[in-house]
């Protein structure tokens, strides 16, 4: 961004669009890690719903070994007929036993995949609303005239001219670190040191440092409701 074609860029457009990409950088970063963790959650609990679905099957099978039938509503009735009061008391004792037991090993995968649901609809929530059209942009600093067209001036001219341009604007500060102004939610001294990620320090990236050893990062892609860092 800094080097477009190999060429150093420089000024107010450069310092926009710099800014603009970091903030959209932070937004991909944070939605990425939101749908890192929420596959996460997926993958753990596919695998106990997948447990819970095996517990309903093994409770089937046994059903029907103990020479029961079981209905798609998971209902267990007995396939023996006839035999003595107490044979057929105990048979629909153990048929009780079946189906409560069956129903147990439902009701857990059942609780099992709501919670599943409702723990990936907590994990994915606002990624929907995740958009990078800002309201501003790197151009709109950037005055033509009322037909916004580009107005070349020759250097005579503006070397006359009775209003010069103002100073260019000072150097973006280093990465990492804030503009005039801002500063980190703690007090006492800081220090300006290394950023401690490998990757922004072979960027050139730089840290504010407190006295208890706490790491401060200037994110400009944080919203008015939060500082910056």
């Amino acid at each position: 961004m800094s080097t477009p074609g190999g060429a150093r860029w420089e000024g107010q457009s450069s310092t926009a669009a710099q800014e603009r990409s970091y903030g959209d950088l932070v937004r991909v970063r944070d939605a990425s890690d939101q749908l890192h963790g929420a596959a996460g959650i997926a993958l753990r609990g596919g695998r106990q719903l997948q447990a819970g679905k095996e517990g309903v099957l093994e409770a089937v099978k046994d059903a029907r070994s103990d020479g029961f039938d079981v209905g798609e509503d998971y209902s267990v009735t007995d396939r023996s007929r006839g035999g003595a009061a107490e044979f057929r008391a105990a048979r629909l004792a153990a048929a009780q036993g079946h189906a409560s037991f069956i129903r147990h090993r439902v009701a857990a995968l059942l609780a099992s995949d709501h919670l599943l649901s409702a723990q990936i609809t907590a994990a994915t929530k606002d990624i929907d609303g995740l958009t990078f059209h800002d309201e501003s942009g790197p151009h709109d600093n950037i005055v033509g005239d009322k037909h916004n067209r580009v107005q070349p001036v020759d250097r005579h001219s503006f070397k006359d001219a009775p209003n010069p341009e103002p100073d260019p604007p000072p150097p973006p500060p280093a990465r990492g670190l804030p503009p005039d102004g801002v500063h980190p939610p703690v007090g006492g001294d800081l220090t300006v040191g290394p950023a401690s990620r490998p990757s922004e320090q072979a960027k050139g990236g730089l840290s504010l440092w407190d006295g208890k050893g706490g790491e401060w990062r200037y994110d400009p892609g944080t919203n008015q409701w939060h500082n910056p860092h």
